[in-house]
């Protein structure tokens, strides 16, 4: 089939031969960049229908697909057609293949090839800025969410973006500017009301943060990110069962099966809050039957394993060690691309070397630890390293050696509230009560939208915060 070049909104070319396809496309990117990824789907369907070769239409279909089957299969089909696209697409979908196969700073050198083509291209900006914001680093991405505004200031998604850039640096007051002035440039769409919900959330006004997802909900009561908003700040407000019944509600709500997997999800993260885990395993084990149902193996295998850091968490290393088994069992047959394939056993072994730790069997960990750490940088996964920091952390608490797990903590994601609590731990164990007060504290603060990894320390958290500050000395909420 012969192929047209199609200049679109701003700079980059997209390569198609149906201009109807081309309209279905744009309606869809519209919507996946202000958060309405859902909706998106049926209009990347279409245009992939009009013109089966529209390797970027499959791209963006690839990202907003509700299975990792569907995923695997529209990223293979934009690799397959991308022959004749343009430059701008072919590196476009290079970065995605390498974003894929944790591969960062090689998706990075794509999209920087990107903007060297086009520097004036707000979209290409956000593109590379969301790439730094990936690896936290947060004030390239900013720099590059900036450049995107001044070169289209009525753009929404860089105004939310910089946002979120700025909260993570805990600059709220220029994260509250920057989503305000998303509301400004787009006021008849949910999500701009959605992220400023979760600023709000995440500095601790609960209440205030309902009323702006309600908001959200008034605009498009479809619009299930907010749902997920009222639920985690019902269960930091102490009111469970309301939360448990706002889930109920999203069940009712959720349209595909990524929505309804990300249900279970809120209600195990509920249940850890309540301190009841077996419930907590039984919502996942939903998931894990659900997506077994539609053969989504990949998907399985990824709640197998949170079933087995469920288990972990609660001291059940055999439990956490049979389940960590089957997830490794259920990946068998995804049949996953080989890179994807790749970044999967990275996964799983942090979680093997998780559970060696939790058996005391600290030398292998040790040497696997290393492996990894190679392994990860070898291929400049940012987000890995960090990761490897983390289980040398983790193995120095469990041996106790308390200023070796503060140093290597010290370059672990902080973003992780489960490292921020790890810190605090290690800081106590090493005699320093007001930095691991500083750090129990920083835990219970960051406010997350709720899901099982928060919810596994927030309590615990805020239970030694009061008894190192002393009763009334202070309370979080």
């Amino acid at each position: 089939m012969s192929s047209i070049l199609l200049t679109i909104l701003l700079l980059v070319p997209i390569t198609t031969n149906s201009e109807q396809a081309k309209r279905e496309y744009l309606t869809g990117r519209t919507l996946t960049e202000n958060l309405r990824a859902t909706e998106a789907i049926d209009h990347f369907k279409k245009a992939v229908q009009l013109d089966p070769a529209f390797a970027t239409a499959h791209l963006a279909l690839s990202n907003v697909a509700p299975t990792a089957t569907e995923f695997q299969a529209e990223r293979a089909l934009a690799v397959k057609t991308m022959a004749n696209v343009s430059e701008a697409e072919r590196l476009n979908i290079l970065a995605a293949e390498a974003g894929a196969a944790a591969k960062p700073l090689e998706a990075q050198a794509h999209l920087q090839k990107i903007v060297a083509l086009f520097p004036d291209d707000a979209r290409a900006r956000l593109q590379l800025g969301l790439n730094y914001f990936g690896t936290q680093d947060f004030q390239k991405a900013i720099e590059h969410f900036s450049k995107a505004i001044q070169l289209d200031p009525k753009f929404p998604a860089p105004y939310n973006m910089r946002g979120y850039a700025h909260r993570a640096i805990k600059d709220f007051k220029k994260a509250e500017a920057d989503f305000k002035s998303y509301i400004k440039v787009l006021p008849d769409d949910p999500n701009p009301y959605d992220s400023y919900a979760e600023l709000l959330l995440a500095t601790g006004r609960y209440n205030e943060s309902i009323e702006a997802y309600k908001k959200a909900l008034a605009v498009r009561n479809t619009f299930i990110a907010s749902r997920l908003g009222i639920i985690s700040n019902l269960t930091y407000l102490g009111k469970h069962r309301e939360a448990l019944d706002a889930i109920a509600d999203y069940m009712k709500a959720a349209r595909n099966q990524a929505e309804t997997t990300g249900g279970f999800y809120q209600s195990a993260a509920v249940y850890v809050s309540l301190d009841q885990p077996k419930k907590a395993e039984a919502e996942i084990e939903k998931s894990l039957k659900s997506n077994e149902a539609i053969k989504d193996y990949a998907a399985a295998s990824f709640d197998a394993s949170q079933i087995s850091r469920t288990h972990l968490e609660y001291g059940e290393v055999q439990d956490a060690k049979r389940w960590q088994q089957r997830s490794e069992e259920l990946i068998i047959p995804a049949k996953q691309p080989p890179q994807v394939a790749q970044a999967n056993e990275l996964n799983q072994q942090y979680n093997r070397i998780r559970i060696q730790i939790a058996e005391h069997k600290y030398d292998e960990a040790r040497a696997a630890i290393a492996k990894y750490r190679d392994a990860v940088t070898a291929r400049g996964f940012a987000f890995g390293i960090r990761r490897a920091s983390e289980l040398d952390g983790i193995l120095a608490l469990a041996e106790s050696r308390w200023s070796d797990a503060i140093a290597a903590l010290q370059k672990a994601s902080l973003q992780d509230p489960y490292n921020l609590y790890r810190l605090a731990v290690a800081y106590e164990g090493a005699k320093q009560p007001g930095e691991a007060r500083s750090f129990y504290a920083q835990a219970v603060d960051l406010n997350q939208l709720l899901n099982l990894n928060y919810a596994f320390i927030r309590n615990k958290a805020k239970s030694r915060l009061t008894k190192l500050a002393g009763s009334g000395i202070r309370q979080s909420e």
